[in-house]
């Protein structure tokens, strides 16, 4: 072999690392890219029901609760609302209940007063909870 044909075989990689980069890295994007549109064509019922579900859901709750004979004090803004029905849709009452809170939260004083007037002596972290209806976890 001569100096020349060693020096082209040294230098080729040297002379086209940017070029293979470029390519295996628009192969990679395209493969992503095809992944992606694979997992969206497959499950583009799961996809446009989560848009779908929110629309339903909160009209669907009004109205069940402005049927019911209970008065509701609160509702529940659309955005808290998690989009997984349960009970066929169907309203149904949660009862009173204690909530442990996080690090750095405290009950509010009303709520400590509250508690009280029913016997219920808080944790320094836990606080009480209305009854409430629902229709989704």
């Amino acid at each position: 072999m001569s100096e020349n044909e060693v020096k082209v075989k040294e230098n080729w990689w040297s002379r086209n690392k940017g070029k293979v980069g470029v390519i295996c890295g628009g192969i990679c994007v395209g493969i992503g890219v095809g992944v992606l549109a694979y997992i969206g064509i497959k499950n583009k019922d799961v996809i446009l029901g989560l848009f779908k579900t929110t629309e339903k859901i909160v009209p669907q709750a009004l109205e069940t609760a402005r049927a019911s004979s209970e008065v509701v004090e609160t509702i529940i803004p659309a955005e808290v609302i998690v989009h997984k029905s349960i009970n066929g849709g169907e309203m149904f009452g949660v009862g009173e209940h204690l909530r442990n809170l996080g690090q750095n939260r405290y009950p509010s004083q009303e709520k400590i007063a509250e508690a009280l007037s029913k016997g219920i002596v808080l944790g320094e972290h836990q606080t009480l909870v209305d009854a409430y209806l629902k229709n989704a976890a």
